[in-house]
């Protein structure tokens, strides 16, 4: 096998690819969207404003239970009114969740019996998650209390109702939390190079037959093995370019996540992106 024919057929391979405008932006979409990818929903996750902040609630029937909507207030929700086709909006993403409180809530409530308030919401949607969770914790929260103040207005102590209570211990530190995020880098690096130098693999095999070129090629006073070589190596260098840029732009997008705010403490630098690579 010959060294020189092996490096004319990667040089070869290298100019092909880079030349290939359309393959060569469908390999770089990944390792350069990716990063992004993973700090924006950092950022996501991070934004207390569904937490904590104000938010809009919409409310069908908020007339029947002001104690409900004097308690989403209190928390800082501020009711609006809902759309005349709640699930229809929901669905379309229109709204993220609609509060439905039904007409007999005040019969119901004085006679001690159970109401049941609809929630709907759209589960496929992460982004409602946070808001729908908050709203119905404030709900169940409500709900515990008015049971608690009727068990005691009947001379039975509230702990009665729950005579076995869960106290987990968390054992998670700031760095195990960021060592899950740095996995999901680890595997997003193994895909980007496999991406990267897909395409050119599939242009130096599959390609040369459609473009009429491999006959040619394998006319040439070259051994097979030089051919396969330099197209291997072509690839190789595909996916290291692909595997640099994705680690590169992780780097500087890490530097744009508040991690506190998620309870993480991580360090990706130079040296990280180095060790991963």
């Amino acid at each position: 096998m010959s060294w020189s024919i092996t490096r004319a057929v990667l040089v070869k391979e290298v100019v092909d690819g880079t030349r290939d405008r359309r393959a060569l932006l469908s390999a770089l979409i990944f390792p350069l969207s990716s990063p992004i990818m993973i700090a924006v929903m950092m950022n996501f996750l991070a934004d207390p404003t569904d937490l904590t902040g104000k938010i809009d609630v919409p409310v069908i029937g908020a007339e029947h239970a002001p104690m409900i909507i004097a308690a989403f207030e209190d928390n800082g929700m501020n009711v609006v009114d809902a759309p005349k086709n709640p699930k229809e909006a929901v669905r379309l993403g229109e709204e993220e969740v609609v509060i439905s409180i039904p007409k007999n809530f005040n019969e119901r409530f004085e006679q001690s019996k159970p109401v049941y308030i609809e929630v709907i919401l759209d589960e496929s949607r992460v982004v409602s998650q946070k808001r729908v969770a908050r709203i119905q914790s404030q709900i169940q929260r409500l709900s515990m209390e008015i049971g608690m103040k009727r068990l005691m207005a009947r001379g039975v102590d509230p702990s009665v109702a729950h005579p076995i209570m869960v106290s987990p211990v968390n054992m998670a530190t700031p760095r195990t939390k960021g060592a899950n995020l740095l996995e999901m880098v680890g595997m997003f690096s193994v895909m980007a190079a496999f991406l990267c130098n897909m395409y050119v693999a599939i242009d130096a095999t599959a390609g040369e037959r459609e473009r009429g070129s491999l006959e040619p090629l394998l006319l040439n006073p070259a051994s097979r093995w030089g051919l396969v070589f330099g197209k291997w190596l072509a690839t190789i260098a595909f996916g290291i370019t692909g595997e640099i840029l994705m680690l590169s732009c992780t780097a500087i997008a890490m530097q744009q996540i508040p991690f506190e705010g998620l309870g993480m403490c991580l360090e990706f630098g130079a040296m990280e992106a180095v060790q991963i690579f």
